[in-house]
């Protein structure tokens, strides 16, 4: 073989490996893209309700699921949407959304949709009001009126519920009265359930329960006789509380002839 026929084998063989390692590149792509995305279809989200006032972790089911399929709760993006197979994605469905009905939505590349017709229902949790506690402050075997109230606005109020922080749980009716609550500072405690079974946030109000007040005992000192026009000193500092307050004081004549009292309101 002479030089000018190598060259040419060395250049024809030169020219088919490049040629293979298009063709090489060109199927490995295709194989990389795999079957174009077919349309996805959802048969059940877990679970199927949720309160607006916290995030909600779901599973969503179905077929044809793409790796890179996004999620919707109505119009808005679902988050943490996580492929698990053709069959099964999880999703966070975000706080604050309005109560009621949405369609949840799987998209797949190419705006491949699929839809379940009100898959998620968005509850609001309900409200509950301490109305009144009354008589406040009051004394040990006083009787104690409750009132209170709640209010959904997706739904019904079921259930009450009342509670001490000294004598723990107190009724399960939105009023009640009692005579048997125990001395101290008590924080009241008070939540609604709707009929959804979502319970309110507790609302809360303090209540003073004292030992009944026993009068004073006075003491004027002992009886003194004298002449008439004599100055006499009198010495209430003998009378004392069983409670220990503060005393404050006040002379008066009671009977025989009129006297002038000095500083009558000094022991």
């Amino acid at each position: 073989m002479n030089l000018n026929s190598r060259a040419n084998f060395r250049y024809i063989t030169f020219l088919f490996l490049i040629i293979f390692l298009i063709l090489f590149s060109v199927f490995n792509s295709f194989a990389d893209i795999g079957p174009p995305p077919l349309e996805p279809t959802i048969t059940n989200v877990t679970p199927g309700n949720g309160v607006n006032t916290s995030t909600t972790n779901i599973t969503i089911t179905g077929t044809n699921f793409h790796s890179l399929a996004t999620a919707k709760i109505g119009s808005i993006d679902l988050t943490n949407v996580v492929w698990v197979s053709d069959t099964t994605i999880n999703a966070t469905v975000p706080t604050g959304l309005a109560p009621g009905t949405y369609d949840i939505s799987v998209i797949n590349p190419g705006d491949m949709v699929g839809t379940l017709t009100n898959g998620f229902r968005v509850k609001q949790k309900p409200t509950a009001f301490i109305d009144s506690v009354s008589p406040n402050p009051a004394e040990v075997g006083n009787l104690i009126t409750f009132t209170g109230h709640g209010e959904d606005a997706d739904g019904n109020i079921i259930a009450h519920n009342w509670r001490s922080s000294i004598d723990e749980f107190l009724s399960a009716n939105s009023s009640f009265n009692t005579t048997t609550l125990s001395p101290g500072i008590h924080t009241i405690y008070f939540r609604v359930k709707d009929n959804d079974g979502e319970w309110s946030d507790e609302v809360s109000m303090e209540l003073i329960i004292g030992w009944p007040n026993s009068p004073p005992i006075a003491n004027a000192g002992p009886n003194q006789t004298v002449n008439e026009g004599t100055a006499v000193n009198l010495n209430g500092a003998g009378s004392s509380d069983p409670d220990g307050d503060t005393l404050s004081y006040n002379w008066t004549q009671t009977a025989g002839p009129a006297v002038t009292l000095n500083n009558p309101n000094t022991a």
